[in-house]
């Protein structure tokens, strides 16, 4: 073991982790601390005793200071529970599912534009419109690499059936033909559709039709078509719902082109910069407090409100903005403000969160909490008089010994930032909170 440690304290002090993790001063022995949660430390020894036996393990300055992360949020949320926190109150489900709880705010902002797309007069105008069509077709497949004998063939065929509808055979019994076994001829209800989702060519003619008219025979890559535009009555349950969502939309992205306009919004220099750096080492980020991305009339976003809606946003803008251009970045960060501008409209008009959006994430939080418990196993420790205290490094043990155990993830991101936020500075990484993102970028191990 003590040739293990001997390797650890080589090994950390050749990645800077004294500085990465800024917990301790120059690594003195096994008993230098690493890192501090609450009332708890984990030192050099207690990580290299972790780490000993995991020949898997990618060891760098990242991967253990996720590693230690996770030990610092899980000796937070055990101290909590045996100060006998529940962790499920209000004031923390506002905290933890914050999205939730902004989201059933700003739907109810605009609850009076979702009404008036729904008005009949309105989706009788967007129908008449001819800007989206309910729409079905048959299709003779001729797919752009078959033989010309066979694509001849499949025109003579498409050509025939629309002599037949002139000559009286019905729509319908044309569908059902579609429907039988021959894989190269179908037909389908294409629903409602707008410009821009199919093939020119087939678009053209789907959107030169009225209501009940039925098309020539289109060529596409995909063959041969015949397409007929539905009349208001034989969709109208599902045109009214389509209609009435791209109206509200519509409607919605303009109000909020006004609150913007309005907001006084104002990037900060080097903000792109930032937010690369930011995306690419989160963990780290939170503790940028200081640096500010953008402003507007009556807030702000700084680094750590910027990494909290990272993880609110779609995975794949998340995981694009390290290699993403300043205009992409300036796009992602106009959205994140619009988010806040939008909430701000919402409060200060004096929607607030319904009580079964409460009791909702109230619920939601309630479960999160009891399967970290569950996990953990902190309620037979609590029942039996015990302390949580060796706890948490001995699931963490567990966390590194099975690396691709879920369990890694029990604790809920927002839940996390709650307990680090109340842990007091050097809380799970041990970076002191409000340094700038400059004054960390020029210490050892920062990039």
């Amino acid at each position: 073991m003590q040739t293990t440690l001997a390797w650890w304290r080589n090994l950390a002090t050749a990645l800077g982790c004294a500085v990465v993790l800024a917990g301790c001063d120059m690594l003195a022995g096994d008993r230098a601390v690493v890192a501090r949660a609450g009332g708890e430390v984990l030192r050099v020894g207690d990580l290299g005793t972790m780490l000993s036996d995991v020949p898997v393990f990618r060891v760098d300055s990242g991967s253990v200071e996720m590693l230690v992360t996770r030990w610092g949020e899980l000796s937070l949320l055990l101290q909590a529970l045996e100060r006998g926190e529940s962790l499920t109150d209000t004031a923390t489900a506002f905290a933890v599912r914050w999205p939730d709880i902004r989201t059933n705010v700003v739907e109810a902002f605009y609850q009076p534009l979702r009404d008036s797309a729904l008005a009949p007069a309105r989706i009788d105008s967007v129908f008449a419109a001819g800007d989206l069509v309910s729409l079905e077709h048959v299709l003779f497949r001729a797919a752009e690499d078959t033989p010309d004998d066979v694509r001849r063939l499949q025109r003579e065929r498409a050509q025939r059936a629309r002599r037949q509808l002139s000559g009286g055979m019905s729509w319908a019994n044309l569908m059902e033909l579609g429907r039988s076994n021959d894989p190269t001829f179908t037909s389908e209800q294409l629903g409602v559709r707008t410009w821009g989702e199919t093939e020119p060519a087939f678009e053209r003619a789907a959107f030169a039709l009225q209501p009940g008219e039925t098309s020539e025979v289109v060529e596409s890559p995909a063959g041969y078509h015949i397409i007929r535009r539905l009349r208001f009555d034989e969709s109208d349950q599902l045109f009214t719902r389509i209609a009435a969502d791209s109206l509200y939309w519509r409607t919605r992205d303009a109000h909020l082109e006004g609150l913007m306009a309005s907001a006084d919004v104002s990037i900060e220099d080097g903000a792109f910069d930032v937010m690369r750096q930011a995306a690419t080492s989160p963990r780290r980020a939170r503790e940028w407090e200081r640096e500010r991305l953008a402003t507007y009339s009556g807030g702000e976003i700084r680094v750590p409100r910027f990494i909290q809606w990272l993880q609110v946003l779609p995975f794949a803008i998340h995981n694009s903005v390290p290699d993403a251009s300043d205009a992409e970045l300036r796009e992602v960060l106009l959205d994140i403000v619009g988010y806040e501008v939008e909430y701000q409209a919402a409060t200060d008009a004096g929607f607030v969160a319904s009580d079964s959006a409460i009791q909702a994430a109230m619920s939601r939080l309630e479960w999160d909490v009891l399967s970290v418990r569950r996990t953990v196993g902190v309620d037979s420790v609590l029942r039996a008089g015990g302390s949580t205290a060796g706890l948490a490094a001995a699931h963490f043990d567990a966390w590194v010994h099975d690396l691709r155990n879920e369990r890694q993830k029990a604790i809920p991101a927002f839940l996390a930032d709650k307990l680090r936020s109340e842990g007091g500075c050097g809380a799970c990484t041990g970076v002191a909170r409000g340094r700038s993102r400059r004054q960390l970028s020029g210490r050892s191990g920062f990039s």
